[in-house]
């Protein structure tokens, strides 16, 4: 072998050499970066991985959900702190009713005394129950049914006794820590959640329990506003069971025959056809009295509407037998308005003088509704809800009082032509 036949094959050699060292680099490099993929995958499978806690309090989680008052009470104390009034209290057993058989169920209260507040507590607490997977609730407008919707998912997301005591739906809700698209990958114990947590619906997540799925999987909320298209509405192939409407008319459709009528068949037909084939949907209609055309006073009127069991409160349930009496209150307090005396002390000095007489024949239904403000020098802007029941007549007039108050109107105030 000459010189150059022997430097042709040891540039082969060291050819052949860099190839294997190359190789060998490329199969680092590969191997290096699977293992930051593995790495990458283990990390985001632990972050979408969530914990949930077990319940605080099972004895004050068994003792609510056996009673919605204790329910109201023990999750909702600043909202529930006072003694209930009558019709609270026939409100709360009027949808818990209908929640659990079905049915339908009209019930007009004065603006002012929580009907909404209470009528939202009762649904968690019948979805919490399982007498409802799909309630959807309808207002007058969009804006006004997104309120309830979004007060619904602020006590799930930030009620820490509803957290402590129901994890199962709390916990996951928090994980998301405000960013709904985690829903999409949120997992417990390696498997999917389910959840979905968005602007316009919500789906509880899917919790195994002691092997078991929770009986909350799945159920939905969603709201609309009777201005907007409501039919056939489906989440995850299920359909509506029950419907809240709330304050379904404004002022100026309450006065239009040409808007009642169109709200009407919407409530009779859209909203009665969301539920599944061959099912009656629930329904329940919170609403105040406007005129005697209106909405409110057909769907309480049990002769216009009697599948309904309409239902009217009153904030004054019998008048006082010494009503002179309480026009010299009005007179009272309109002259010491005049005059600069804003409290109208006058008129208050004179029915905490004259008080057990101008009680005589008197019944409010919640006796806690008043104004319990003190002045700097003590002095009681209202004594007792009776009183209040009265500053409403003298500052507003009778036919606000009526209307606003006692769910009922003169005859002469009817719908426009």
């Amino acid at each position: 072998m000459n010189d150059k036949d022997a430097k042709i094959l040891e540039a082969k050699k060291q050819h052949k050499q860099q190839g294997k060292k190359l190789d060998s680099l490329l199969k680092d490099a590969g191997l290096y970066r699977q293992s930051q993929r593995d790495l990458m995958r283990e990390k985001r499978a632990k972050e979408m991985e969530i914990v949930v806690r077990d319940c605080a309090d099972q004895a004050r989680r068994d003792a609510a959900m056996d009673d919605p008052l204790q329910f109201m009470e023990s999750y909702f104390a600043d909202r529930f702190y006072m003694a209930h009034a009558s019709h609270h209290l026939e409100m709360v057993a009027a949808i818990c009713h209908v929640a659990q058989f079905g049915g339908d169920q009209a019930l007009s209260a004065p603006r002012g005394e929580g009907k909404t507040t209470v009528a939202t507590v009762v649904l968690i607490y019948a979805m919490l129950k399982g007498w409802v997977r799909f309630p959807v609730i309808v207002c007058q407008t969009s804006p006004h049914a997104e309120r309830i919707f979004k007060d619904i998912k602020y006590q799930f997301e930030n009620n820490e006794l509803l957290a402590a005591d129901f994890p199962e739906i709390c916990d996951p809700v928090r994980a998301l820590e405000g960013a709904p698209q985690r829903g999409n990958t949120q997992k417990h114990n390696g498997e999917s959640t389910r959840i979905e947590w968005k602007a316009g619906h919500l789906v509880m997540p899917r919790i195994m329990i002691g092997g078991e799925v929770s009986k909350y999987a799945g159920v939905s909320l969603a709201y609309f506003g009777l201005d907007s298209a409501i039919r056939g509405l489906i989440i995850n192939g299920n359909r509506p069971d029950f419907v809240l409407i709330d304050d379904p008319e404004t002022r100026e459709s309450s006065s239009s025959p040409h808007q009642i009528a169109i709200r009407s068949q919407s409530i009779d037909r859209d909203i009665a056809g969301l539920g599944a084939p061959m099912t009656r949907i629930s329904r329940v209609m919170l609403c105040t009295i406007q005129n005697q055309y209106c909405l409110a006073y057909q769907y309480t009127d049990n002769k216009q509407k009697a599948s309904w069991s309409g239902k009217r409160f009153k904030m004054l349930d019998d008048w006082p037998k010494h009503r002179e009496m309480w026009d010299e209150y009005i007179m009272r307090r309109t002259v010491g308005q005049q005059e600069g005396d804003k409290e109208g002390r006058d008129a208050t000095q004179y029915y905490i003088d004259n008080k057990e007489k101008m009680n005589v024949g008197a019944k409010v239904s919640n006796p806690m509704r008043y104004d319990p403000i003190e002045m700097p020098d003590g002095w009681k802007v209202e004594v007792d809800a009776l009183q209040h029941c009265w500053n409403i007549i003298a500052d507003f007039g009778m036919d606000s009082f009526l209307t606003e108050c006692q769910n009922g109107q003169p005859e002469e105030t009817g719908a426009e032509g």
